[in-house]
């Protein structure tokens, strides 16, 4: 994350902290002519969005509980430089012991983001519309100011750990601010995961509804019901599938060699995969499927070879022509692929390696649909395969 982050121009050098806390942050010193003063808000506010393009690229990489929130990154003085050894490199624990009053104070910061809603007033009615309007309110300041829908999942819309712990906080510090008593004693009733449990605006304002006036259980989301609908969902016509995979396939006696399909190749597993799947003589393809690039700045190429610098590998094998880099979304019909690719792919591939679950426990099933509906469209591409043996589909999280 930091090789990601430090490629900004704006940036001389990264150094992430945060061990045994609940989020992480990154310390930031400002490349020669961009050095800010660091007492001053509105400087630091617009570097922090100088480099946000960096930092939410990082942050795709990463699991949801190491990834970098705005308010979390903390631009360094010209007053104290971070400390370098040979050859120009950062020392990270002389740096962040530098900074540990500055670190301490960030975190100081966040633990008390509850006062933050104390400026937003209650609405006028606990109805639904209402509360929903008045938590579109708290949820844009906890998104950055980015507005969000209604009925979308938040996780979808930007929403992470911290921003989630935000919007809770500033519930609790708008109830827990009003001259009414009931209203103050509610706040200790919005549970530490309302907005996992109730991740779209419509769902959060029921749960919230249900606190305030002391109802127990009437939204509550039933976690069996949820789990049986889904396997249901996404079981439809998969027997048949498999029928009719069976009626259409080529046996081959003699061994070929292997095309894979490998998802998240730019992780920490994903790129292990990736390096020795390329040195593979048994493998004569590998097409690489991550999420669509922000433009040429952080391209598929540069994420990928990002990864492997940090990890070690030899970049160089990045410029094998066995490689083939797919950027979609595989939640869409036929993985979001053109139906020429779709074909190419389905007539060729032996092995699915399927890589890229959200890492975050948090999360309430329904924030998963989009990966099981990928999953579930991998299987079909596998069962589609007109070969025999069938693709071996793996499955990792």
């Amino acid at each position: 994350m930091e090789n990601i982050v430090s490629a900004s121009r704006y940036v001389n050098g990264t150094v992430m902290f945060g061990r045994q806390r609940n989020q992480v942050g990154i310390l930031i010193e400002p490349r020669a002519g961009y050095e800010i003063d660091v007492d001053d808000e509105t400087q630091v506010a617009e570097f922090r969005n100088q480099v946000w393009p960096e930092v939410e690229e990082a942050n795709k990489e990463a699991p949801a509980f190491s990834r970098i929130f705005k308010e979390m990154i903390l631009v360094t003085s010209r007053e104290k430089p971070m400390p370098r050894v040979g050859k120009g490199t950062v020392n990270k624990k002389v740096t962040v012991k530098l900074y540990e009053e500055e670190i301490n104070t960030l975190y100081e910061t966040v633990e008390s983001s509850t006062d933050a809603g104390i400026h937003v007033p209650l609405p006028l009615s606990w109805t639904v519309e209402d509360v929903k309007s008045w938590l579109m309110v708290h949820a844009a300041a906890a998104n950055g100011g980015k507005a969000v829908d209604l009925e979308t999942d938040l996780f979808a819309q930007g929403f992470d750990s911290l921003s989630a712990t935000f919007l809770r906080n500033r519930i609790i510090g708008s109830l827990s601010s009003s001259s009414d008593r009931n209203f103050q004693a509610s706040s200790s009733r919005i549970d530490q995961n309302i907005v996992f449990s109730s991740p779209s605006i419509h769902q959060l304002a029921r749960s919230v509804i249900n606190a305030v006036m002391q109802q127990n259980g009437s939204g509550a989301v039933n976690g069996k019901t949820d789990i049986e609908n889904m396997i249901e969902k996404y079981s439809v016509g998969f027997r048949q599938s498999a029928r009719d995979a069976s009626a259409t396939t080529i046996n081959e006696p003699t061994p070929r060699d292997h095309v894979v399909v490998l998802t998240g190749s730019t992780g920490g597993l994903g790129s292990y995969l990736l390096a020795s799947l390329l040195q593979r003589e048994d493998v004569s393809v590998v097409y690489a499927f991550n999420r669509p690039s922000r433009g040429a700045a952080f391209s598929i190429q540069r994420r990928q070879k990002s990864s492997f610098e940090d990890r070690g590998f030899d970049t160089t094998l990045l410029q094998s022509e066995k490689l083939v880099y797919v950027e979609t979304d595989t939640s869409h019909d036929d993985l979001g692929l053109d139906k020429e690719l779709y074909q190419k792919i389905c007539t060729s591939v032996t092995v699915i390696i399927h890589n890229a679950w959200r890492l975050d426990f948090n999360l309430a099933l329904s924030s998963f649909e989009p990966h099981v509906r990928g999953t579930r469209n991998f299987i079909d591409l596998a069962l589609s395969s007109p070969h025999h043996p069938k693709p071996r589909f793996m499955f990792t999280s």
